[in-house]
């Protein structure tokens, strides 16, 4: 990727964050996020929020484990290496624009091992993918069990774009899965009037999809990936109830920190900005609003999403970081922005 596409994807993502934010902040009453933050047992806070980070680190270590059973078929990488690169790709999709930071977890696998990227960009896809119609069928399920006051169009129509866009690709997935070569053929006719580099683009990314999950089904890895996403996912679910509720005092119930979630999960997989500011905030807080009062939404709300956020990036920008500046294998560790330049998708 060229200076160029780097620096126009940073200001796009950048101006989405920022508008973001400014609504964010037009919806909240600042006032009584002071009144909050005075109030406050800030030792206590302090705690939870402690508490918290380690809850995180397992949901972390959680998602970055089950990429194993993924890689581990396509060739011979120790769990060290493959975690690893899951640590450094973890934290570039954090610094990175518009989530660009995607291939940089295959692109560092696939120079530490002998696991072609090709293949190492089909497994993301697949988790991509897997995790996409897991989030979107807890959002429907928690939505249909839902009895508060709030009005629920907003997460409903969140939920209905979510499975517009997972089950159109689970459909042609479907589809290419059972008849590869006329699918294939049939969505580069589709895409080549629009542009040529896009039909290769995403006839590439749907073979690397179908050869991800053959990868999957291979070598009995179907059940422990399933069992670690759900695991991975129930997990996050649970420590966003456990912080609001113990740490900020907010009626958020177990069921009501996996709605939170589900609404939080599909806003962020909108490409956004470094730190993944704005999107963050925004859709946690509507996740959020669907139990809590305006005014506590506004008070240990906002300060609970903050803190949450915080908490979040420094589990996943840590261990990154510090992986991305220690040599391994005699190669010297990572530049940040060399790697997002260097990390570009397979050609075709």
């Amino acid at each position: 990727m060229s200076r160029a596409r780097l620096a126009l994807s940073l200001a796009l993502s950048l101006l989405i964050g920022a508008a973001l934010l400014a609504l964010t902040a037009a919806e909240l009453d600042l006032h009584e996020l002071r009144r909050f933050w005075a109030g406050a047992d800030h030792a206590h806070l302090a705690l939870a929020l402690l508490a918290y980070a380690g809850l995180f680190s397992l949901v972390h270590l959680l998602r970055t484990w089950r990429w194993i059973y993924l890689v581990r078929p396509l060739g011979t990488p120790t769990a060290v290496t493959v975690l690893r690169a899951g640590a450094i790709g973890f934290a570039a999709i954090i610094l990175l624009p518009l989530r660009l930071g995607e291939l940089v977890r295959p692109y560092v696998l696939s120079r530490e091992s002998d696991v072609p990227m090709s293949a190492a960009m089909g497994t993301v896809v697949v988790e991509r993918v897997m995790d996409g119609l897991f989030i979107t069928g807890l959002l429907f399920v928690t939505l249909l069990t839902y009895t508060g006051d709030a009005p629920t169009a907003f997460a409903s129509a969140l939920g209905w774009v979510a499975l517009a866009v997972f089950g159109g690709a689970l459909a042609v997935c479907t589809l290419a899965a059972w008849r590869r070569k006329p699918t294939l053929a049939l969505i580069r006719r589709l895409a080549s009037p629009l542009s040529p580099r896009l039909a290769e683009r995403l006839t590439a990314l749907l073979e690397a999809f179908l050869d991800g999950v053959a990868a999957l089904t291979r070598g009995r890895a179907l059940a422990p990936f399933l069992l670690l996403t759900a695991a991975y996912w129930t997990l996050n679910g649970l420590s966003i109830a456990f912080l609001a509720s113990w740490g900020f005092g907010l009626p958020l119930g177990p069921w009501a920190g996996m709605t939170t979630l589900a609404v939080l999960v599909v806003g962020l997989m909108i490409p956004a900005g470094p730190g993944l500011a704005g999107n963050y905030e925004w859709f946690a807080l509507r996740g959020l609003g669907l139990f809590a009062s305006a005014a506590a939404l506004s008070g240990p709300g906002a300060a609970c999403v903050a803190g949450m956020h915080a908490a979040q990036l420094l589990v996943q920008l840590l261990p990154g970081l510090l992986l991305m500046w220690l040599p391994a294998g005699g190669r010297p560790g990572y530049r940040l922005l060399a790697l997002g330049r260097a990390a570009t998708p397979p050609k075709p």
